[in-house]
C-alpha cells in the first residue's frame, strides 16, 4: 500500500513483504521482498529450535534494508542483495546447527543401544550374537583371501565355577569372570582375535587369521598358561582351570559346523579330566557328525513313536513271582532293535533325556490302563529333570505319579545332593517311589544314603558279576543288605544270571532281583504273560 506517496513495508506472520509504486525500482525492490520473506521463514525456522529471536530482528532490519535500497537506488542492490544474503546464511547455519545437534543425539542413542544387543553386560565383550557375525565375516573374507591361512575358534569352559557361585555367590561368580576376561585379553594381545562371552561361563576366542595347527596350539597353550596363577576374591585365593576346544575352519563348512566341531572338543576335553586342550581333527570331526546324524535321527525316532518301552520283571526270590518291573527303552528300526545303552549318550548330549523319560511315563501309563494292573513299574530318570516332572505334574494333576517308581543313579544323585533331596522328598509326597540305582558305582558314604528320602536301592550289576570269585564283594554285598534291613529299604540286586548268584543273594537276605537268569526286558504282551502266570525261566536269556 501507499502512504504519502512512499512505499510501506509490511510483516504478517514472520513474512516481510512491500507493497509500494512500480517505478524502474519495483521489480527489484518486489525480488528482494520475496528474498527477504524466504529469510524470514528460515530464520523463523531456526529460531524456534534454538531460541533466537530472528523473527523479530528479520522485522526490524528487512523493512530497513527495503527502503535503503529504494532511497539510494540500483547502485547500492549488491549491497543490499550481500546483506539478505548474509542473513538467510545465517538463518540456513542455525538449522544446520539443530539437524547436528540431533544427529549427534541419534548417534549416541544407536551406538548405546547397539552396545546393548551385542555386548556382554557384565564383562563388556562380545556377546554371542556380534560373535556370530564376526564369525561369518571373518570365513568370508578368509574364502577370498589367496593366503593358506584360516579361521580358528577357541571354546573355553571354566571348571569348577558352579562351585564358586554356590560357595562365595554370584557376585564372586561375576568378579570372577571379569578378572578371567582381562587375562585372555591380555594373552590375546598380539593376535587379530576377540573374545565373546556366550553363557554362564563359556567364553569363545575367535582367531581371524591362523597361520597353521601349530599356531592355534601355541595360543591354546598362552590361554592355560593364563590359569595357573590363583584368583584373589574378597581376600579369598581360588584356583580355577579351564577346558578348552579349538578347531580351524575348512573349506566348504559352515560357522556353525566350525562350531559344533570346537563345542565336540570342547566336551571331549572335559572327558579327558579337564584343565586341558583338545584339537578338532578330522577323527573327532567324523565322530561328531556322525553323532550329529545320531542325534536327528533319535528325534525323528521319538517323534515317529519308534521308541518303545520293554519291560523287565523284578522277582520275589522265594516265591518266583513278579512283584515289580522296569521299563527299558528299546529303539524299533525296521526289523532290528537296539538297546537303549547304544543311543543313551545320544539322548544326553542332545537334550533329549527328558523327552525320552516323558516318553516312558507315558507308555507305562498307556500299559496300566490297558491292563488295569497297579504294579510297581520303575522308570529310568536323571536328576535335572526333576523339576520338569514336578511341573508337569502342577500342569496336569491327572498325571499322577502314584505306583510309579523313579530310579535315579546313585553317580547322579551325588551331583547335587541337597537339591535333590528336597525334589525328592516333594515327588515322594505325590506317591511316587523313589529307587537308587546303581548303587555301588557312586562314593556316596552310608550316612549320606540314609539322609536320602529314599524306598530302596538297587545294587549295581558290577558287584554280581564279582560276587562268586571275590570275598570283599561278597562282604560289601553282604553288609549293603543288613544296611537296607536296618533303614527299612528294599534292597534289590540287578544283573543276576546265575542260580549260584541267586542262592547267595537269598542266604543273606537279599530277596529281590532281575536279570536274565529270569528274563530280559520284554515287549508288553509278553511281560503281561509273566505277570500274569508267573511262568519265569530257569535258565539264563537271551542278551537282546
Amino acid at each position: 500500500m501507499v502512504l504519502f506517496g512512499l512505499p510501506i513495508a509490511l510483516q504478517w506472520g514472520g513474512i516481510s513483504f512491500v507493497i509500494g509504486p512500480t517505478d524502474d525500482h519495483g521489480a527489484i525492490v518486489v525480488a528482494m521482498s520475496i528474498l527477504v520473506a524466504a529469510t524470514a521463514v528460515v530464520a523463523a525456522v531456526g529460531a524456534a529450535s534454538l531460541g533466537v529471536t530472528l523473527p523479530v530482528l528479520a522485522a526490524v532490519v528487512v523493512p530497513n534494508l527495503v527502503w535503503f535500497a529504494i532511497e539510494h537506488g540500483l547502485g547500492s542492490v549488491p549491497a543490499l542483495l550481500l546483506g539478505y544474503g548474509s542473513l538467510l546464511m545465517l538463518a540456513v547455519g542455525l538449522l544446520a546447527q539443530r539437524e547436528l545437534a540431533q544427529r549427534e543425539v541419534l548417534i549416541a542413542r544407536f551406538d548405546e543401544l547397539l552396545r546393548a544387543v551385542t555386548r556382554d553386560l557384565l564383562m563388556g565383550i562380545p556377546n554371542r550374537e556380534l560373535l556370530q557375525a564376526e564369525l561369518e565375516q571373518a570365513l568370508e573374507a578368509a574364502e577370498h583371501d589367496e593366503g593358506s591361512e584360516r579361521v580358528g575358534l577357541l571354546f573355553l569352559d571354566l571348571d569348577r565355577f558352579k562351585f564358586v557361585n554356590d560357595t562365595l555367590g554370584h557376585q564372586a561368580g561375576d568378579a570372577l569372570l571379569v578378572m578371567v576376561g582381562a587375562r585372555i585379553e591380555a594373552a590375546l594381545a598380539d593376535e587379530n582375535a576377540l573374545v565373546a562371552r556366550v553363557g554362564g561361563d563359556e567364553l569363545v576366542v575367535l582367531m581371524r587369521r591362523v597361520e597353521s595347527q601349530g599356531h592355534l596350539r601355541a595360543v591354546a597353550d598362552k590361554l592355560l598358561g593364563k590359569f595357573v596363577d590363583p584368583f584373589t576374591i574378597d581376600g579369598v585365593e581360588l584356583r580355577v582351570a579351564t577346558s578348552l576346544g579349538m578347531a580351524e575352519s575348512v573349506a566348504g563348512e559352515s560357522a556353525d559346523d566350525l562350531y559344533r566341531h570346537a563345542d565336540a572338543a570342547l566336551y571331549v576335553a572335559k572327558q579327558q579330566g579337564r584343565a586341558r586342550a583338545v584339537y578338532a581333527d578330522e577323527s573327532l570331526r567324523n565322530e561328531r557328525n556322525s553323532r550329529v546324524k545320531a542325534e536327528l535321527e533319535l528325534r525323528a525316532a521319538l517323534r515317529c513313536q519308534e521308541i518303545e518301552a520293554w519291560f523287565q520283571p523284578e522277582v520275589d526270590l522265594v516265591s518266583g513271582e513278579v512283584v515289580a518291573g522296569e521299563a527299558l527303552a528299546r529303539w524299533r528300526m525296521g526289523e532290528e532293535i537296539t538297546h537303549a545303552g547304544t543311543f543313551i549318550d545320544v539322548a544326553q548330549r542332545a537334550g533329549l533325556l527328558e523327552a525320552l523319560m516323558f516318553d516312558m511315563l507315558e507308555q507305562v501309563a498307556t500299559w496300566r490302563r490297558r491292563t488295569g494292573s497297579d504294579l510297581s513299574i520303575g522308570v529310568n530318570i536323571a536328576t535335572n529333570d526333576l523339576p520338569a516332572l514336578l511341573n508337569a505334574h502342577a500342569d496336569d494333576p491327572r498325571r499322577s505319579l502314584r505306583n510309579v517308581r523313579l530310579e535315579i543313579a546313585e553317580p547322579d544323585v551325588l551331583g547335587d545332593l541337597a537339591g535333590t533331596k528336597v525334589l525328592l522328598q516333594e515327588i515322594r509326597s505325590l506317591g511316587a517311589e523313589i529307587i537308587l540305582d546303581d548303587f555301588g558305582s557312586g562314593f556316596s558314604s552310608l550316612r549320606m544314603l540314609s539322609d536320602l528320602p529314599i524306598d530302596g536301592i538297587k545294587i549295581d550289576r558290577e558287584y554280581m558279576a564279582r560276587v562268586e570269585n571275590h570275598v570283599r564283594v561278597r562282604r560289601l554285598v553282604t553288609s549293603l543288605a543288613e544296611f537296607g534291613r536296618s533303614c527299612g529299604i528294599d534292597v534289590i540286586s540287578e544283573g543276576v544270571e546265575t542260580p549260584s548268584q541267586a542262592e547267595f543273594l537269598m542266604e543273606i537276605g537279599i530277596d529281590r532281583a532281575q536279570g536274565r537268569l529270569y528274563s530280559p526286558a520284554v515287549e508288553p504282551d509278553v511281560f503281561d504273560c509273566l505277570v500274569g502266570t508267573g511262568c519265569l525261566p530257569t535258565e539264563p536269556a537271551a542278551r537282546l
